[in-house]
């Protein structure tokens, strides 16, 4: 069972691959450029950009959903609906890195200068892709679990055996004995309850 979940949340993890797409744009006075993605698979959506004007004057960075497009090609071209938090205006270089997690089409939108006979070069790149933040933090738990868990069992095992001591004698009746001396067999009990005989002294006569 185990291995089966390791293998759903590595597939998880990999499956999906992230999307990139980056470039240089040169733009004019009121000029924009657009790039724009969909979100429509999964619960997490992590989106990082970032955006260098390389020459020329700032520009206006917005992230905003399908109204803001629909405001910036509209007959005033002005932009109100975008992410603050998200956005930077006026600006000569800007990163952002987030998470989305409603679906939906979103873009990013760069407008060039407003001054007349302005040009900016810009370089930018956009990535996004699904966030493998808990797939991997599932798949470090586990591992750790699957992996630790059979080692801590070992090492009580071992301890509790080390902690027990030499095993009992298995056959022999023990002896009690006094200190500096040894158990007495049968044979010695014996003549120890006889006691020994002392012969009579001989005489020897004159010859």
């Amino acid at each position: 069972m185990a291995i089966v979940v390791l293998a759903a949340l590595a597939s998880i993890a990999g499956c999906a691959q992230a999307e990139e797409e980056s470039g240089e744009e040169t733009l004019t006075e009121h000029s924009t450029r657009f790039i724009n993605f969909d979100f429509d698979e999964g619960t997490i959506l992590r989106v990082e950009y970032e955006v260098e004007v390389v020459a020329g004057p700032n520009v206006q960075v917005y992230f905003a959903p399908r109204a803001g497009y629909e405001e910036a090609i509209g007959f005033s071209g002005e932009i109100s609906t975008y992410y603050e938090q998200w956005s930077t205006l006026d600006t000569s270089y800007t990163r952002r890195e987030f998470r989305l997690n409603e679906h939906g089409t979103y873009f990013l939108i760069i407008r060039g200068p407003v001054e007349e006979g302005q040009v900016s070069v810009v370089m930018y790149t956009l990535d996004y892709g699904p966030d493998r933040t808990l797939a991997y933090l599932l798949l470090s738990i586990l591992t750790v679990t699957l992996v630790g868990l059979p080692l801590l069992i070992y090492f009580l095992y071992l301890r509790k055996h080390s902690c027990a001591g030499p095993p009992p004698p298995t056959s022999g009746v023990p002896v009690r004995t006094t200190e500096g001396q040894q158990p007495a067999t049968p044979s010695d009990s014996q003549n120890g309850d006889r006691g020994t005989k002392e012969e009579p002294p001989r005489s020897i006569g004159r010859g």
